[in-house]
């Protein structure tokens, strides 16, 4: 489970593509970093898992699958780009946001967007 708060951002550094989805390697700054193998982590708002980690925890890899790569933007990620993350949540975690599952069901298209000041956007 993930708040829905951007916890930091990090930028894609490698993408291996496969024939049922694609390797992606991140690297990031994440304070008080207790990154883990096998944790889970939002990236873009998808929920992804950790599948490898540097030994000073800067750089992480996922995997992702084919169907993911269909419902979210990640397959259209290209290296240098940045992402967005947050690590999940722990039960001691302040819900300062949402409670969000990082679990993709579809895929919206954006038909307008208007900037109506520096905070804030509309589409």
């Amino acid at each position: 489970m993930f708040t829905g708060i951007i916890e930091t951002t990090g930028t894609l550094k490698d993408k291996t593509n496969t024939s049922d989805g694609a390797f992606f390697e991140f690297s990031c700054r994440l304070e008080e970093n207790d990154l883990q193998i096998g944790d889970s982590i939002s990236i873009n708002g998808a929920c992804q898992t950790v599948t490898e980690l540097s030994e000073n925890k800067e750089i992480f890899k996922v995997y992702s699958s084919f169907k993911t790569l269909e419902l979210t933007n990640l397959g259209y990620l290209q290296i240098g780009d940045p992402v967005n993350l947050e690590r999940a949540m722990l039960p001691t975690t302040r819900l300062g946001g949402h409670m969000v599952q990082g679990h993709v069901d579809g895929v919206g298209k954006v038909i307008s967007r208007k900037v109506k000041d520096e905070n804030n956007v509309e589409i």
